[in-house]
């Protein structure tokens, strides 16, 4: 086998992995209780209905959560440019 196609070969193993952890992100679960299905990711792992949680789900913080902290950056940010605006300013006047 040429290097070209164990290139290839390493490559399309790699999108195949890829795409199966995209379709587990995607996967639909079906509550037994309403027959009710939902995707796992957006509802926490739990059905939206009567609250049942679907098995062996590890369900992610929306990034509305993950990003806890953004609002201090966002005041840090505005400080930062309110001093450099001062350093401008200072600047243009003393000479």
């Amino acid at each position: 086998m040429s290097a070209v196609a164990r290139r290839f070969g390493r490559l399309s193993d790699g999108l195949a992995g890829w795409r199966t952890t995209v379709a587990a992100r995607e996967a639909r679960a079906i509550c037994p209780v309403d027959s009710w299905p939902f995707r796992p990711r957006y509802t926490d792992g739990h059905c939206p209905l009567c609250g049942w949680e679907a098995p062996g789900v590890i369900a992610f913080a929306p990034l509305s959560r993950r990003i806890g902290t953004f609002g201090w950056m966002v005041v840090g940010m505005f400080a930062a440019s309110m001093a450099m605006s001062a350093l401008v300013l200072v600047t243009y006047f003393r000479s």
